[in-house]
């Protein structure tokens, strides 16, 4: 398992759907979605205690998933530009 893994990159892969799985990854610091073609996020965003920076640019997204949003960990950067 990917327990250690600070930094994950998936940009620029046209993913239109994230795995759950992504949300149990413990050590995730930062993690980088831009320029894909992504319209939902996966509750399981809300699990990652670790998350310092998520990039979501020049996807199709909407709205963050509520499990995100009622997060009040103020030390989180989320980069995105609604449409």
């Amino acid at each position: 398992m990917l327990t250690s893994l600070a930094e994950l990159r998936l940009a620029y892969n046209e993913l239109a759907v994230l795995p759950d799985a992504i949300g149990y990854l413990p050590a995730i610091k930062q993690l980088f979605l831009e320029h894909n073609r992504l319209v939902e996020l996966p509750a399981t965003l809300g699990n990652l205690g670790s998350l310092e920076l998520l990039v979501l640019t020049d996807n199709s997204l909407i709205d963050l998933p509520n499990e995100m949003v009622r997060k009040t960990r103020p030390y989180y950067t989320i980069l995105y530009v609604f449409p």
